[in-house]
């Protein structure tokens, strides 16, 4: 028996195509997607054609349509292997984005160490939200998210 099931959705881009030419251009594609969800396919797949809007994540291509292959699943290795990667902000990114100066690729750790950093340097929580365009609401959440994830490194 499978550990789960796996689905996979492409959009329908041309209303032309019947249900089998749609299929059998998804087909080649389905082990290859498979392995990137580290999933190995055991079973046929069920396929279907289901309104964008009621495929969380497709709701962009309503009001079309997208094709649907849900096939039975077994997991190999760590799903989540890919997104090793080092859990400390970049010091440099932080110092960037304090000044105003953000590098093309920030993740949220850094973002929300630069906020916690600059609150704590002593600006006020408006500065900090015109820096990192949000409201102070958001500010002030992400200036606390900051510190509970600088606390839980160093700990």
């Amino acid at each position: 028996m499978a550990d789960y099931i796996l689905q996979l959705v492409w959009p329908i881009t041309d209303a032309t195509y019947s249900r089998e030419e749609l299929i059998t251009e998804a087909l080649p594609q389905l082990d290859k997607l498979a392995d990137q969800a580290h999933a190995i396919i055991t079973g046929p797949p069920v396929w279907r054609i289901w309104p964008a809007a009621s495929v969380p994540g497709w709701t962009a291509y309503a009001p079309g349509n997208v094709l649907v292959a849900r096939a039975p699943a077994d997991r190999y290795g760590a799903v989540h292997d890919f997104r090793l990667a080092d859990p400390r902000p970049d010091q440099a990114v932080i110092r960037r984005l304090i000044e105003g100066h953000p590098p093309a690729k920030v993740r949220p750790i850094e973002r929300t160490a630069a906020m916690a950093h600059m609150y704590d340097s002593g600006a006020e929580i408006g500065a900090v939200a015109s820096r990192f365009g949000l409201t102070e609401k958001d500010a002030k959440q992400g200036v606390l998210r900051g510190r509970r994830r600088t606390a839980a490194i160093s700990a």
